[in-house]
Parts: C-alpha cells; structure tokens; sequence
C-alpha cells in the first residue's frame, strides 16, 4: 500500500490517513525467519523481476528498511500526527456517528491504529520515498507482498505519486483521493497476483502473463456490481485475521469495526483492480495502461465505472453555505469534503443492508441504480457548545430521474434507520421537486431531518434543533431557513479548470522548494 492521505475514513474514507490494509492479510506469526538482510536481498530481486513484468526500470535504488509489526504502528502514528490534528480526527468521527454509521462509543482515532496495524503488511511512504517491509510474516505472504509495495516505488518513479493526489486536499475532496488510490492500489494488486502466479507456475501455457490476459476472467469482472464487487476478495485468497480462542480474550480491530469501515478500507483493493482489468481489456498492453496515470481517474464514479472514466465523465464541485442561516455564533463548522458515490452508497447500504431491526420494512431499493447517476456533492458538518451535530449534504444528479431515484433511496434509508421510534412525517410536492421533513424524538431534545429534491439537485440536512412553531409559521422554523440559504448560496464550477489551477499552483510551489531555487522577483 501506498501512504496515501485522504480524509481519515477518505485516506480512509475521508481522514484517509495512510494507507489501506494489504488484501492479503496476514495472521499473527512469530519471530521472523528470515534474517534482515535477507529480507533486503529478496527486495532487490523481486524489483528486477517485477520491472521486467510490467517493463517499468527502476530509476534509482530503492530507499528501504525491514520493520516489525511494533515498529510499524509507531510510523503510523507519527505519520497521522502530522498531517491530521486530534481535532480534525476526533470531527470526522462525531460526523459518521451523527450519519448513524458508527457507535457513539466507537474510539475513532483508536480503532483505526488498531485495525492497520492488526492488518499492515508494509507500505511505501512516498513523502520519504522509503520502503518499509514487514519482518514477521508467514513465507506464502512475503514475496507477494514485497512485490506489491516494491510497485509502488516503481509508480513514484514513473508517474510521481505525489503529483498525482495533489490537486485536492485529502481534507477537501476525500473522494478524488480515494479514486487515485484506487488506481494505484488496484493495479498493485494485480501485479501481486500475476507475480504469484508466475512464481507458482499457475500461468496458463502461452503468451499470457497476466490475470488481465484471461477471457473467462474479464467477463466474470465486467458484469460485477458495486453491490457484490467486494466478491472479488475471494478470488485474492484474503481471510479473517487469526482469532484468539482464550475465553475473555479481547476481538480483534476487524471485529470491532463497523462495516462500513472495513468496506471503505478494502475498496480501493478490490475495486482497483476492477478498474484495471476493465482498463486492460479495452487498451491491451502495459504499454498502452500508462496512459491512464497521466490521466488518472478523478472520482469514485470513475473508478466504480470505466465506461465513464473512458467517456471523461466529470463531475462538477459544488459550494454551498448553510451557515448563514445558523443562529448567532452557537455552532463552528468542523468538517467539509466530498463524499463521493463510494461513501453515498455505504451510507445506504448502511441502513438498507447491514442495519436490520427486528420488524423494519426494507424498501424495494436497488442500491447501486440509487447512486449511479452521481455527478458531484459536498458534505458539511457544524458542532455547537453542547456537541450537537448538524450536517448538511448537497448533491447534483446527471438527470432529473437519477435524482429522484436518490431521493427515493434516502427516505427509505431513514425510515428503516428510525424504525420503531418516534418519528413524524411531513411530505410536499412543488413543480420542481419533493420534500420530506422529518421530527425525530420528543420535547426539548427532537431533532429535524430534512431531505428535499428540486430538480438534479438533492438536499440532506440532519441533527436540526427542532422547537415547535407557531401554527402558520413553520417556515420560520431553522431547517427552512437552513433549505434557504443552502439553496440560495450554491455554486456550480466545472472540475477540469480547477483541477488544472490547483496542479499548477502545486508544481510552482515544489518548485521554489527545490534547493537552490529561489522566488521570482
């Protein structure tokens, strides 16, 4: 795995931090066998194999170390402290728990240093351009997992990965982060498996010398949805962390994590790989692949999709401001990113799928059809002096159908996420759109969500303070006047030119920071 920075549940999935666990999971080992050096001398074999495999050369020696699991989390968390505050942390997580995707106990910060380093099996750092291997693990996972990092060095030095996450903050667009991530780590992934099969003699006889090469294999990928795209695990021979059957003994990190955790972690693994295989099929040689990473995919949409990867399907960045509406100066924004079609789908899943209360109705859905028409969101979060949190989502749709569609996918959500308690319903229907304002709980502490459809666009406000209003003059109520100024403030601008300033601004900055450069006059 790369380190790759997205937002923490972005980099995870939007404090994506460093990076995502290696497919190939390992389970707990003992000493490591073989001596460090020897570690070392198979990481410079497995680079001249690897090189002539994809006919990438290794520009310059690999900078590299052999580390222990223990060694390993202390990089981690050194790596987290820089470029992510306990705060910002600590806000990603009060807002998954607001959306009902974590446990209010859940120790956010805590569970993911858990679960990388129960799941770690090494990773390149390409601030440091340093290889780190894992010391410790079982010899069927060593060399395959060697060969996966070693390509990542072969990435930086080709296609410069720190150029290619650059034109979004992680902290900004968690979703374009994930997309590069997913190209990388996917195509990681294959090299990992086309490695292990040459090394097996598992190859079929002939000129193939690929997963991607296999007919039988690129027909049973083309027709995988993002509902069952995680099938795919099955086929990288992943299994469950090794469980400690002592009575009392502590679960692992994967237990404790909520799925949509564990989901957002494994995507780019999985659905990389997707993305290459479907790549291959239409572009046909390696040679012809490195076209993709200088003109990589830009969200998950593409990634999830080739077809409009390939069809430079764009999205559009949208900027709204709620916060005028709020009262006085009782609540701080606390988080902004794109979500991406990914992390809307796992939010429905979420309750859909994986949350099944005894008695709830689950809506006649289909999930993937409810967010396939993305075409670009923006996700906020406000927190008060009582840690109430508010959230406010917009998303723009590719047509008015696939708006709806989204609308019809997230009121279902809610009804089964608050089946059985207090829950009133208000609905209305303008020429434009549709509306659905829900008071959830009673009294002082009744909370509104609000979910409104005009036109290709989609509004989600929750955590609303609720106070009854005089009859007549609901639209004087907070969450109307929040609809107002969301709707009133947004912006649309076209990805492409921004995309394009932001990689400029970038290059000229590591420019004047090489040595011996100075600024212009």
């Amino acid at each position: 795995m790369t380190r790759q920075a997205r937002c923490f549940l972005s980099a995870l999935t939007c404090l994506s931090l460093l990076a995502a666990p290696a497919l190939a999971q390992d389970k707990p080992a003992g000493p490591d066998k073989p001596p460090e050096s020897n570690l070392l001398t198979q990481a410079d074999a497995i680079a001249r194999e690897v090189a002539l495999m994809r006919g990438l050369s290794l520009k310059s020696p690999m900078q590299k170390g052999v580390r222990d699991r223990k060694q390993l989390r202390e990089t981690l968390v050194r790596r987290i402290a820089e470029e992510y505050t306990d705060e910002e942390i600590a806000a990603e997580g009060k807002l998954y728990k607001q959306l009902g995707l974590f446990p209010q106990d859940l120790d956010y910060k805590a569970l993911i240093l858990d679960l990388l380093t129960e799941q770690i099996a090494g990773f390149y750092d390409q601030n440091s351009k340093e290889l780190y291997i894992m010391s410790g693990l079982p010899a069927a996972l060593q060399r395959p997992t060697m060969a996966h990092e070693i390509f990542h060095v072969l990435q930086d030095q080709h296609f410069d990965i720190l150029a290619m996450q650059a034109p979004f903050d992680p902290k900004a667009n968690g979703d374009f982060q994930l997309a590069r991530s997913a190209l990388l780590e996917g195509d990681a992934t294959l090299l990992m498996i086309d490695f292990t099969l040459k090394e097996n003699a598992q190859l079929p006889q002939g000129a193939i010398t690929s997963l991607a090469q296999m007919p039988l294999v690129l027909g049973a990928v083309s027709v995988l949805t993002l509902e069952n795209l995680t099938s795919i695990q099955s086929i990288l021979g992943g299994s469950e962390p090794e469980r400690d059957p002592t009575p009392g003994a502590r679960e692992s990190a994967s237990d404790r994590a909520p799925a949509v955790l564990k989901e957002s972690l494994i995507f780019p693994y999985v659905a990389g790989l997707r993305f290459i295989l479907m790549a291959y099929s239409k572009l046909g040689s390696w040679e012809a692949m490195r076209a993709i990473y200088a003109d990589a995919p830009v969200s998950t949409e593409q990634i999830i999709h080739p077809e409009r990867y390939f069809a430079k399907d764009l999205p559009t960045l949208l900027e709204f401001d709620p916060g005028s509406a709020l009262p006085g100066k009782t609540w701080t924004p606390i988080y902004e990113n794109v979500a991406g079609e990914f992390q809307m789908y796992l939010t429905l899943k979420q309750h859909l799928r994986i949350d099944r209360k005894q008695g709830a109705p689950l809506p006649a859905i289909d999930l993937p059809i409810a967010v396939e028409g993305w075409g670009g969101d923006k996700l906020l979060a406000f927190e008060n002096a009582d840690e109430d949190v508010l959230i406010a989502h917009m998303s723009s749709w590719d047509t008015l159908q696939d708006a709806a569609e989204y609308y019809e996918a997230i009121n279902g959500a809610l009804t089964r996420r608050f089946h059985g308690q207090p829950l009133r319903i208000q609905t209305s229907a303008a020429g434009h759109g549709e509306s659905t304002c829900y008071t959830l709980g009673e009294g002082e502490d009744a909370q509104r969500i609000y979910i409104e459809r005009w036109g290709d666009l989609v509004l989600h406000l929750e955590g609303v303070p609720h106070t009854p209003m005089p009859e007549g003059k609901h639209k004087d109520a907070l969450v109307f006047s929040l609809r107002d100024a969301s709707f009133g403030s947004l912006k649309r601008t076209d990805f492409l030119p921004t995309y394009r300033a932001n990689l400029k601004l970038w290059q000229e900055t590591r420019q004047l920071k090489k040595p011996g450069q100075k600024k212009p006059e």
